[in-house]
């Protein structure tokens, strides 16, 4: 339900409030660099543009579908975070003027110039009142329809376990901690009010960098007793009582 709400799908929990037993939370899958280049490399224009945008920003899909050209600043390399689709069983779609988390929510994500020169190619042309994501009709995309495409991509990578676009999300939260980014610029990008949420829903640990680390901390153990031999058990100091 938490998901449903996340994406966009839901716009409130029916559950909230009810206290279920406490279990371990389940692992989640963010993609690796080499396995977001191999999805993008088996995906069409224009998802290509979106899943990038999706991975590179973390944006829920509700925010992806609410999207439109004029949230793209291209020449301050900027996306505004504005609004949210939201599809109401028996209803259909809904756009609220504000993303998940209220008008506080609102937020604007840096651009890399790759993401920017990549927009400025889709969206030439363009109104800007049109979805920057439309479907093929030129309306807002559903979840259904856009989440079979996206599995069928991660299938032709050959990347499994993944999650839907949560899975984007995930890998975009995960990635730019890997690359050196604060708790507090990556809570701000996922649009998140707490880094608490960012680090134990989003963030995925990184085992190279956890054998990095533990190797510098060997390092630094086994180099500040020079000419220790770690394999061998060092003497004892007590005098031998044998006579």
């Amino acid at each position: 339900m938490i998901d449903a709400i996340e994406v966009g799908i839901r716009s409130e929990n029916p559950c909230a409030g009810a206290r279920p037993r406490a279990i371990a939370p389940e692992a989640r899958k963010a993609l690796t660099a080499a396995e977001v280049t191999a999805l993008l490399g088996e995906t069409p224009w224009p998802d290509r543009v979106v899943y990038l945008l999706a991975v590179t920003t973390g944006l829920r899909f509700g925010e992806l579908a609410g999207l439109n050209v004029s949230d793209v600043d291209l020449s301050g390399q900027l996306l505004h975070v504005r609004r949210v689709v939201v599809e109401v069983p028996h209803e259909g779609q809904q756009i609220k003027p504000y993303p998940k988390g209220g008008a506080t929510a609102r937020r604007a994500i840096g651009l890399p110039e790759a993401v920017v020169q990549m927009l400025t190619e889709h969206l030439s042309g363009r109104q800007s009142a049109d979805p920057l994501w439309p479907n093929l009709n030129g309306g807002r995309q559903w979840y259904g329809l856009a989440s079979r495409c996206l599995r069928a991509a991660y299938s032709r990578a050959r990347i499994t376990e993944a999650s839907g676009f949560h899975t984007l999300r995930r890998t975009a939260a995960t990635l730019a901690l890997q690359k050196a980014a604060s708790i507090r610029d990556v809570q701000a990008m996922l649009g998140h009010k707490s880094p608490v949420m960012t680090l134990t829903r989003y963030a995925q640990a990184d085992v190279d960098q956890q054998r990095a680390a533990t190797g510098r901390v060997a390092d630094t153990i086994l180099t500040a007793a020079p000419g220790q031999n770690p394999d061998k058990t060092p003497k004892s100091s007590t005098p031998s009582t044998e006579g």
